[in-house]
């Protein structure tokens, strides 16, 4: 039988660290990330990938925190991030370039799973 708790850790060690790399990358790789927001046509793109990355950096690892609220909390807002991402800068139906558009509904959809992960951890912490 399986052990459900050893797979919830295991399921909140691989999410803190997915968005603690996440948040690392904003920052090493700004340029890149940049470049992705102003083809999404989005308003002050720096300022987006720094936020967004201090947000990951910050939120990720209080997922590992034994304290009830700061996991709820960090579950929420990362929840909240993902899903403003998916619309924001995942909108598939905004290309043209078939390949493209399949990378972006692969993205939109994981945005999608995560957000859930997300509400769900909130609920059991």
């Amino acid at each position: 039988m399986l052990d459900h708790s050893l797979i919830k850790t295991a399921l909140i060690v691989f999410l803190a660290l997915f968005f603690f790399a996440n948040g690392i990358n904003h920052f090493l790789n700004p340029h890149v990330l940049h470049e992705y927001m102003e083809y999404r046509e989005l308003n002050r793109p720096k300022l987006l990938v720094f936020l967004s990355g201090l947000l990951l950096i910050i939120c990720g690892p209080l997922l590992l925190i034994s304290n009830y609220s700061l996991q709820v909390y960090a579950a929420y807002t990362l929840g909240l991030f993902v899903l403003v991402a998916a619309f924001l800068v995942h909108s598939f139906w905004k290309e043209t370039d078939k390949h493209k558009k399949m990378l972006e509904i692969q993205n939109f959809i994981k945005n999608f799973v995560i957000f859930f992960e997300m509400i769900y951890l909130a609920g059991t912490f």
